[in-house]
């Protein structure tokens, strides 16, 4: 009787959340470059976005959006992140000084691919000072 029971709640459970990750898809439905993207965080990136909107309206402002994504892990370290951040806000502000979920996503999107270009650049600069014979490649004797 008890397992039944757990067996019920968990197949309850199991159709809330397919509801509201299709309800989340659907809100996403105009970015699905970057809901593709995304998929496997969607939900808990919702959760991170729903917990940091202060006013409950759908929207947060930029603090509350840097804010966020601090809490997420992603630190911006450079004051070229920091200006680029800022000038991605600006963008995908709806007018307001707030962004809603899909203009979220947008931000975390190109604040990502601008991280990974700052790596690039500074992986390519140790390359280049490891590669002292500028032949392409490093070796031991290069360290």
């Amino acid at each position: 009787e008890v397992e039944r029971a757990v067996w019920q709640v968990r197949e309850a459970l199991g159709q809330l959340r397919q509801r509201r990750l299709r309800a989340i898809q659907a809100e996403v439905r105009a970015a699905p470059r970057i809901a593709e993207a995304m998929v496997d965080d969607l939900a808990e990136l919702k959760d991170w976005f729903c917990a940091t909107d202060a006013s409950g309206r759908g929207r947060l402002t930029h603090q509350e959006t840097r804010a966020l994504l601090s809490d997420i892990g992603i630190r911006v370290r450079t004051a070229q992140q920091f200006q680029a951040t800022k000038e991605l806000l600006r963008r995908l502000d709806d007018g307001t000084g707030h962004i809603n979920f899909v203009g979220f996503l947008e931000f975390l999107d190109d604040v990502r691919r601008c991280i990974r270009s700052d790596w690039r650049r500074l992986l390519r600069r140790a390359f280049d000072g490891l590669d002292a014979g500028r032949r392409g490649f490093a070796s031991l004797q290069d360290c």
